[in-house]
């Protein structure tokens, strides 16, 4: 995996790539070919309202490369709003998630999850299928990430 991390303070920029490879680890662990782009910004929630996002830039099938903006404005948020981001690495980047297009606009129309194709203009956020996975999922990391913390200092 290629990190390219920008923003914040070289002590965050180094808390998020040694997280960004933990979680990689456990959620991709023979996955290599990854190119990883992450912004920092303390203000990113106050600007969009949300701690993080994460798009791919390359292709929506099975793609490589991705861009996340994290809010770096807490520590501990940080870590746990990039947990949830490498969730979606791993949805998009292994092809259980896919965004489909439509003609007139260019924003996400639909989305395939594994094999069902749901209508996102017509599903509230807090039910996506792919938003419930990484909310679940990043709640066991972060607290393995506690725990890998923990075994460091020892």
């Amino acid at each position: 995996m290629v990190l390219d991390i920008k923003g914040s303070t070289i002590r965050k920029r180094e808390l998020v790539a040694e997280a960004a490879y933990f979680f990689k680890d456990r959620l991709m662990p023979r996955m290599k070919t990854l190119q990883i782009d992450i912004n920092l910004n303390p203000h990113y929630e106050k600007n969009t309202t949300s701690s993080g996002d994460c798009i791919w830039e390359d292709t929506n099938r099975c793609s490589r490369e991705f861009t996340i903006n994290l809010d770096s404005s807490n520590d501990d948020w940080m870590v746990q709003t990039l947990a949830h981001e490498m969730v979606h690495v791993k949805q998009w980047a292994r092809g259980e998630m896919q965004d489909i297009y439509s003609d007139d606009d260019g924003s996400p129309k639909q989305t395939r999850w594994k094999s069902k194709f749901i209508n996102i203009k017509n599903v509230p956020y807090e039910l996506w299928p792919w938003e419930k996975e990484a909310l679940r999922i990043e709640k066991r990391l972060y607290n393995e990430w506690l725990e890998y913390l923990k075994q460091k200092k020892v």
